[in-house]
């Protein structure tokens, strides 16, 4: 089978006046080009070119080659054309992976702005409070998440910095109080969400006046694989939370609940996209989408 090479060297061949012509244009010896024309005639079994000694005429078959060649190769720089005009084009369909909570609150309504921005792009936006399988990533452009990261083979883009919070409502510690240190908490009632594969029965606590960490282990007695129930329970009065500062800082702004433990950071959960592919082979769709989603959310808001 004939590759693209050899169709673009047969198309030099029948373009020059003679072999040596041909030798100059491609910057080879006489005889290479003569090795390379016969193994493109072994190939195919026929007689490409009648050699005489200052010039070359075609045989029909060469010339029906010549035709063909001509059309394969404009066929092949048309479709790359079109390739890269695609790379270059906010089109086709955006698949995106979100968890539920903060997929509903801020990226729904991102991915509405950024369709009516780019109203030719089809978006395809799943939310899902598990985790994506990893055989299943490489079907989605970009996955949002937030948390502690157990795959690292992706590519990883920073959107928004975002704080873990412990609090409870004004209910739960007027009747138990607040822990006055991270030891305290063995004491108190616990809510968990079960999310993203974590140990979420150990919270860590860093001292904001020596750094030293404090980890305990609780024994949670809610637990939820739904942010907006274990958020409700704690609402209720049931026990503490950890949450992202996204999901809980409206209610605390509001009075609806209360922090504790304030000298002490528990460990970051960002906002971060992961991307299968690296920023030279990324489609425009994807490049676009990661900058609005950037911008969007700078400054944060939720701060």
């Amino acid at each position: 089978m004939l590759s693209n090479d050899d169709l673009r060297f047969f198309l030099v061949i029948t373009n020059s006046s003679s072999l040596a012509a041909a030798s100059r244009e491609l910057n080879v010896t006489p005889p290479t080009v003569t090795q390379r024309l016969q193994a493109i005639e072994n190939k195919l079994k026929v007689k490409l070119v009648n050699r005489h000694p200052r010039a070359i005429m075609l045989t029909d078959e060469g010339k029906l080659l010549s035709e063909g060649a001509k059309t394969v190769l404009e066929q092949l720089n048309a479709l790359e054309e079109n390739i890269l005009n695609c790379k270059n084009d906010v089109r086709g369909k955006l698949k995106i992976l979100a968890p539920f909570g903060f997929g509903s609150e801020y990226i729904a309504p991102i991915a509405s702005k950024f369709k009516w921005k780019y109203p030719g792009l089809e978006i395809d936006l799943m939310l899902s409070d598990k985790p994506a399988q990893k055989t299943a990533r490489k079907s989605w452009d970009i996955i949002i998440h937030i948390g502690e990261l157990s795959d690292t083979s992706m590519k990883l883009a920073v959107l928004a910095p975002n704080r873990r919070i412990l609090c409870a409502s004004p209910k739960y510690f007027k009747t138990h109080g607040k822990p006055t240190c991270p030891s305290d908490i063995r004491n108190h009632d616990c809510i968990v969400l079960k999310e993203n594969l974590e140990d979420v029965t150990m919270w860590r606590f860093r001292s904001k006046q020596n750094d030293n960490v404090e980890s305990i282990r609780i024994t949670p007695h809610l637990i939820s694989n739904t942010a907006q129930v274990v958020k409700q329970w704690a609402l209720e009065g049931h026990g503490l939370i950890v949450r992202s500062e996204w999901d809980v800082i409206q209610e605390i702004n509001k009075g609806l609940l209360e922090t504790a433990l304030e000298d002490y950071n528990l460990p970051n959960a960002d906002i971060v996209a992961l991307l299968n592919s690296d920023q030279t082979t990324r489609c425009a769709r994807t490049m676009k989408f990661l900058q609005f989603l950037r911008n969007e959310l700078t400054p944060i808001p939720w701060a």
